[in-house]
């Protein structure tokens, strides 16, 4: 069902991948950072806002790496897109963080249940990067 094996042109030094966020009520679509460097998948919070439409913010700790801000955690499944559309994996129950900092506006696809699911391999000379 799922490609074995997925390349696609490296444009920049932050490379990105196309992923749909879904939560308890809807789900957002976003060209993710890849985030060697990141712990965990982080969005902001007008995506919490989105997919976990009516929830109270509660038990929210203070996270370090993207400065300090508060955030909140979320259990979320992400689907990995190829850049023609199609889905190319689906990864469930991955634990997601929403930062409350109204200046985070990125979308980071972290480490922990997410990237280690997976065989990266980035090719600078070659331009391309390749998941398996």
């Amino acid at each position: 069902m799922f490609i074995k094996k997925w390349s696609w042109q490296l444009s920049g030094k932050q490379q990105r991948i196309r992923i749909k966020v879904i939560g308890k009520t809807g789900f957002f679509i976003a060209d993710a950072i890849i985030d060697t460097g990141s712990d965990c998948c982080a969005f902001p919070k007008y995506v919490f806002d989105m997919i976990f439409e009516n929830d109270k913010i509660e038990n929210a700790i203070i996270i370090r790496g993207v400065g300090e801000t508060k955030a909140v955690s979320r259990r979320v499944s992400i689907e990995l897109f190829s850049d023609d559309g199609a889905i190319i994996q689906k990864l469930t129950n991955v634990e997601a963080w929403f930062l409350l900092d109204k200046n985070f506006k990125v979308s980071l696809f972290g480490v922990s249940n997410a990237m280690d699911k997976f065989k990266w391999v980035l090719d600078y000379p070659a331009g391309k990067m390749t998941l398996s």
